[in-house]
């Protein structure tokens, strides 16, 4: 379900920050919204996890930005509040939050934006990990749209690891093992 990505990343886009910050300003730019090990949905059927500036929580301290791509000629970007005010918005009519692997499994938002949000929730964790450069030890910064971390001290440029990922299907004859657990929705195996 996260393998979906089809933004177009615009890699050529990423290093002029006044640009994407100019990026963010259109009535087309829209966010996800991650709070901590949540995600934040406006409440519907399906959820609606795309928020436009002026729907951005107010008077929360947003944590870090990142863009993802163009939806089309749409700016995507992903913003990250700390647990605490996730905590908050969970609580505000209107808003859910979820974490990022029952909204695959319970399908709470339209396929097209599950690799959008699969994608931001990686690189925030990232980025909470890795505050600090591995060449020197001294506090890094985001960079490039969110896609690097450089360090001021040093000069080292970070980017998150590409783990490629594969999932195995044990069979015999003509069995092969599914697990499910109880909270998966019916029908639902891994």
């Amino acid at each position: 379900a996260f393998a979906h990505f089809a933004f177009n990343r615009a890699d050529h886009n990423r290093a002029d920050a006044a640009a994407l910050d100019a990026a963010f300003a259109p009535a087309s730019a829209r966010s996800y919204l991650v709070a901590g090990d949540t995600i934040i949905l406006k409440a519907g059927t399906p959820h609606e996890p795309l928020f436009a500036a002026g729907e951005l929580p107010s008077g929360a301290a947003l944590a870090d930005r990142v863009f993802l791509g163009f939806d089309g000629a749409a700016p995507r970007f992903a913003v990250s509040y700390d647990a605490a005010t996730g905590e908050t918005l969970a609580t505000t009519a209107g808003l859910v939050a979820f974490g990022l692997r029952q909204i695959g499994i319970e399908r709470l938002v339209s396929p097209e934006h599950l690799g959008a949000l699969g994608a931001a929730k990686a690189l925030f964790n990232w980025h909470g990990s890795h505050r600090f450069g591995s060449a020197c030890g001294q506090p890094s910064a985001i960079a490039h749209g969110g896609w690097r971390r450089d360090c001021p001290s040093c000069k080292a440029m970070h980017f998150p690891r590409t783990d490629p990922v594969v999932i195995m299907l044990a069979v015999k004859g003509e069995r092969c093992i599914l697990g499910r657990q109880p909270r998966f929705p019916q029908g639902n195996y891994s």
